[in-house]
């Protein structure tokens, strides 16, 4: 059976290859066939004969050129109709979504997606800008913090000497240690008007303090310093 499957597959193979080479020298021969028929048409005729055929071969020629442009034409038309209808389906289709309300719809609701997408931006700027408000607060409490540290820390050149037992001289206990002057609680930012300090002259400490600190204030008892913080007025009265 597979041999006889194997013989009809190589018969079949050369008929193919056998049709292929013999089609062409069948058109050769299909020309040379028109060619012999015009010549046998024109055997025995006169040349005005031969001429007046040939004329009417080249006008039925040119007839079938023209059949072949207007097929070609038309079929144009056609398509170019065609797309013309589609084109004016697409427009009637967009005019009724107009007059329908899709489009308004969605013009809407692009909108409101701006909008909310707007908010939720101004909504993280408000936040940045509550962080950054915060941090400042954080950090001018941080300063004056500090600044209360440093006010309230011991210098013996600004506050004097200080003893671990009581003296006459000094009466102020504060950290462990005894004072001349209370300069711990006037080194606070803030100081009731009108106090006076055991042991000194208030009024010449003000006096002082105005001729040596143009901004100096009474009520606090201190000067704006160029670094931006206040320090508290040290006299020879305080």
């Amino acid at each position: 059976m597979s041999k006889f499957k194997f013989l009809t597959g190589m018969a079949g193979a050369l008929a193919l290859s056998a049709g292929v080479f013999s089609a062409i020298p069948s058109a050769d021969a299909g020309r040379e066939f028109k060619k012999s028929v015009v010549q046998i048409e024109d055997r025995g005729a006169s040349a005005e004969e031969k001429r007046a055929k040939r004329a009417q071969r080249r006008a039925n020629r040119a007839e079938r050129r023209a059949k072949r442009s207007d097929r070609r034409a038309e079929r144009r038309s056609e398509r170019r109709a065609q797309k013309r209808a589609k084109r004016a389906e697409r427009r009637s289709e967009r005019r009724a979504e107009r007059r329908s309300g899709k489009r308004a719809e969605r013009r809407a609701e692009r909108r409101a997606e701006r909008r909310a997408n707007r908010g939720d931006r101004r909504t993280k700027r408000a936040e940045r800008r509550a962080r950054r408000a915060e941090r400042r607060a954080n950090r001018a409490d941080r300063r004056a913090k500090r600044a209360d540290r440093r006010a309230r820390r011991y210098e013996r050149r600004r506050h004097g000497k200080r003893y671990r037992n009581r003296r006459n001289s000094h009466r102020h206990y504060y950290n462990g240690f005894y004072y001349a002057s209370p300069w711990w609680l006037y080194a606070a930012p803030v100081i009731a008007y009108g106090t006076r300090y055991a042991g000194s002259n208030y009024d010449l400490h003000v006096e002082w303090c105005e001729d040596r600190y143009r901004s100096y204030d009474e009520r606090r008892d201190a000067y704006f310093g160029y670094d931006g913080y206040w320090h508290t007025c040290i006299s020879p009265y305080s």
